[in-house]
């Protein structure tokens, strides 16, 4: 009676813990299919390659540009370089002894490097920011021009300068309804007063509607970001998050902007020489479909065979634009995504979810009534590290938790020693993987907030959520079928007589497992072009692609298991099953993806590996049937 009960309370505890989750993980849902609206934006520097290839001006490309769907450009911060030949930097040794500077020749100093330019207006941006970063700068005035300023520093530091945003082309830009993302360098010995003349600068722009940074450390980190974050305030606009580019400092910020932040995608130049226009397009599209993208810096192709590089470029952001909008999204200027507010009650019984799951697997372990001690001593550790400033920590623990216990305990208590018939075999699989997916949905509701949305954190143990099921669910099957006689069973196994086909099959495994957790995480292994071809046809074909590993391997070999039963001998059929259990579970970790991508991805594993898994069963019985009749006639 006593054991019903405590089942009971554990069964209610996990079934309101599931109901919390599914709270929080409806909130995100909302916030998710609220933001649709996506930023398509081509590079400034791209845009006139374009221009002098196709003897059109600047405006008259952009006007071409918009009509194919572009709605922004975006500037990266110019440096010498970037204005050439507008300017050029010369030793101020080398500018004395030249006769066109006789008349100032008293003013530079030959120890400076110069910037030079015949342009006025010009001159006085560059004059504007090199003030702000160079405290030892010096203009040299000279009323009919060139203009020179000039500091103590090398000629290549003086080209890594960020010297503002080019006015004139970002006003052009404006005129015809374009956003404006700009791209700030950063510099050093940030003073309060230099952080606000840079961006009192960018108040000119009046369609900004994004700011990025340039190099690996934002501006002012470590001590004086906050007032960096109290400018961009002062511009009402996002901070942009470049996907795969860490930024040192990013992250204090973006907590600093209250998660004020869109995530930006872009290929880099080097990339696109080897791409086609339709692989872009894809890649983009996976990018706004599946991970929360919501600014696109769109890469344009230089086909040195072709001679119309605009018509080119028309055509693949015309087919970029459809692909999006053909998605469900709209183009337009991007708007961060409000991920659900923190609701301490709903985790604390997400939590109480987590522990009740554990306890559970704990008595499957064969753990017995030490199963409650431990399951209180994560009681203690869950409210303790929850209210003492560890919220983050604890609730990335207990995710991470969730897909280890869930799955594990799914397994152990719908495997059978006794193998079943095919029907009830998909029924078991389709059990074991609703208890599975309690552990994706407690996961969820623990990490539904705008933090993990946006990837500034991330689920943590990816690989460790991979391996220890297995290795919980082999070392407790092994104790369920062996706990009479364990020490004779263990002794039996080291004095066993090795034979060739055992060493093959536990080399097989062991490569299998080591690439199985290569491929898993955010440093995972490249796959192969084969592979990638396949991807996509997939995505073409399913809208959403299943994991390869789901359906080709572990739900067919997870079903195969389930019809078999399970025998020592069938370990190597289990443990690929247990891996598409895990997968499956470990595809909504990736919380930067719309929940109801994971939803479909996770669906198409599960009925496409079901349909395989019939088939690998009707296979082994035809199969089987054939060895039986070979026997009799033998």
């Amino acid at each position: 009676m006593a054991r019903k009960l405590v089942g009971a309370i554990l069964l209610l505890t996990i079934i309101a813990a599931a109901i919390a989750a599914g709270i929080l993980g409806y909130q995100r849902y909302v916030q998710e299919t609220k933001n649709r609206q996506v930023e398509m934006s081509v590079e400034y520097a791209e845009v006139l390659q374009i221009a002098q290839q196709s003897g059109k001006s600047y405006e008259q490309v952009l006007e071409n540009l918009k009509g194919a769907g572009v709605t922004g450009v975006f500037f990266k911060e110019q440096s010498a370089d970037d204005l050439d030949p507008l300017v050029w930097i010369k030793g101020g040794g080398e500018l004395q002894t030249d006769a066109n500077f006789a008349k100032v020749k008293q003013q530079i100093n030959p120890r400076y490097n110069y910037l030079l330019t015949m342009d006025e207006k010009l001159a006085q941006r560059l004059n504007y920011q090199l003030r702000i970063k160079l405290p030892t700068m010096k203009m040299v005035h000279s009323p009919e021009g060139p203009y020179l300023i000039g500091a103590p520093i090398t000629k290549s530091s003086l080209r890594s300068i960020g010297l503002g945003f080019p006015e004139k082309e970002i006003a052009l830009a404006e005129g015809l309804g374009l956003n404006i993302q700009v791209q700030i360098k950063s510099w050093s010995n940030t003073e309060d007063e230099d952080i606000a003349a840079v961006f009192a600068s960018l108040q000119k722009i009046k369609r900004l509607d994004l700011v990025l940074f340039n190099d690996k450390t934002i501006p002012g980190f470590p001590g004086k970001y906050l007032l960096v974050a109290n400018e961009i305030k002062k511009l009402g606009v996002p901070v942009g998050l470049i996907e795969f580019y860490p930024q040192e400092g990013f992250n204090q910020l973006a907590n600093a902007l209250e998660k004020n932040v869109v995530r930006l995608h872009s290929i880099a130049p080097a990339q696109m020489s080897k791409m086609t226009p339709n692989a872009a397009r894809d890649r983009y599209t996976l990018a706004v479909t599946e991970r929360n993208i919501r600014s696109i810096l769109v890469r344009m192709f230089f086909n040195t065979k072709s001679t119309d590089w605009l018509g080119d470029n028309t055509l693949y952001l015309e087919s970029l634009k459809d692909s999006i909008t053909n998605q469900g999204y709209t183009l337009g200027s991007p708007q961060a995504i409000q991920g659900p507010l923190y609701h301490a009650r709903l985790t604390i019984l997400i939590g109480l979810g987590v522990i009740a799951g554990g306890i559970v697997l704990l008595k499957l372990l064969g753990f017995g009534k030490l199963s409650y001690l431990l399951g209180l001593l994560g009681l203690l550790g869950w409210l303790g590290l929850l209210f003492t400033g560890h919220g983050i920590m604890v609730r990335k623990l207990f995710a991470l938790g969730s897909v280890i216990i869930f799955p594990s305990a799914a397994v152990l208590l719908n495997l059978r020693n006794e193998g079943v018939d095919l029907g009830k075999s998909i029924l078991l699989l389709v059990r074991t993987s609703c208890i599975s997916l309690i552990g994706a949905l407690l996961m969820v509701g623990l990490l539904a907030d705008s933090n993990f949305m946006l990837k500034l954190d991330q689920f943590s143990g990816v690989k460790i959520a991979h391996l220890i099921p297995i290795v919980l669910i082999i070392g407790a099957l092994f104790w369920r079928l062996e706990k009479h006689n364990l020490w004779h069973k263990i002794r039996e196994i080291l004095n066993a007589n090795l034979k060739v086909f055992m060493v093959l099959m536990a080399v097989f495994l062991t490569l299998a497992l080591a690439i199985y957790i290569m491929r898993t995480g955010n440093d995972a292994a490249p796959v192969s072009g084969l592979e990638l071809t396949f991807r996509s046809w997939l995505d073409k074909i399913l809208l959403v692609r299943p994991r390869t590993k789901e359906f080709l391997i572990g739900h067919p070999l997870m079903l195969l298991s389930f019809y078999l039963g399970y025998k020592h001998r069938y370990l190597p059929l289990l443990v690929l099953g247990i891996i598409g259990q895990i997968s499956m579970v470990n595809t909504f970790a990736h919380i930067h993806t719309p929940l109801v991508i994971s939803l479909l991805r996770a669906f198409h594993g599960l009925w496409l590996g079901i349909l395989i898994g019939v088939i690998l069963i009707l296979l082994y019985k035809v199969v089987a049937s054939l060895g039986r009749r070979g026997g009799l006639h033998g």
